[in-house]
């Protein structure tokens, strides 16, 4: 999803009329459910490629100055132990690294220097700086993010995809940075709110209008405060569409 905005982004600025033509909220709503769909095909077959085998494990342990000793199930996953399932988990690995990984990066890079340089080197007008220093912003931040939060994983799928899972020494090392690669995943995702956070005024005034209406206690002040925000975005919305016109001259102009 973060690339898809990321191209969205490009086509707003290269090509607006093919954007107002295609990137519509059906399409958008069509590509969040393909990218749904296909994210839990790749997924899910992992729940039918791998066993869990419990083994009993026998524990020893001091209690003041008492041995004592304690017998407890353990469980291991791993995969089946079959040529053809070795085979499917390199691809597996291979797949994901490369469609959440590497093509997402690289298309990204290339997203931010048409961005760039189609903001940095064409003049549109003071009233677009604002809009200009939001967008630039957010795709160089996205993309750097998406390049240093997301990379680190692909040592991981790089190791599993040519060693594969059953070669590994699965240990505590390896769940640490499995488990890192999630946080990062996740620390990943917010960084685009809170880029358009700093960097767009009237998102910050309407995030504060509605955060203040819902924990408002008195229900008259909430429904003036939401009133007030519905009237300032149809504001909003209707400038930016003549800024969206005349962006779109001044781009063909150019």
């Amino acid at each position: 999803m973060t690339l898809w905005v990321t191209i969205e982004t490009v086509l707003c600025v290269l090509l607006p009329f093919a954007f107002r033509h295609y990137c519509t909220r059906r399409f958008s709503m069509a590509l969040l459910v393909a990218s749904f769909s296909i994210s839990s095909c790749i997924h899910v077959t992992f729940l039918f490629t791998h066993v869990v085998d419990a083994s009993p494990t026998f524990l020893e342990f001091n209690f003041d100055s008492i041995p004592c000793y304690w017998f407890v199930k353990t469980y291991n996953m791993h995969i089946i132990n079959d040529q053809a399932y070795k085979l499917y988990e390199k691809l597996y690995y291979w797949t994901q690294m490369t469609l959440s990984i590497v093509l997402p990066t690289v298309t990204m890079l290339i997203c931010s220097i048409l961005v760039i340089t189609r903001f940095t080197f064409k003049e549109l007008g003071k009233s677009f700086s604002q809009r200009r220093k939001c967008v630039i912003m957010m795709t160089v931040s996205t993309t750097m993010s998406h390049l240093l939060l997301e990379g680190p994983a692909s040592l991981t799928f790089g190791i599993a995809a040519l060693k594969g899972t059953g070669d590994m020494k699965i240990n505590s090392t390896m769940c640490m940075i499995n488990h890192s690669n999630n946080l990062l995943s996740i620390i990943n995702a917010t960084i685009p709110f809170f880029v358009y956070l700093i960097c767009n005024k009237q998102f910050r005034c309407m995030a504060s209008v509605f955060i203040t209406a819902i924990c408002s206690t008195n229900p008259t002040h909430k429904r003036i405060l939401l009133a007030q925000a519905c009237a300032r975005t149809r504001s909003i919305t209707a400038r930016n569409n003549e800024q969206k016109t005349s962006l779109v001259q001044l781009t063909y102009q150019s």
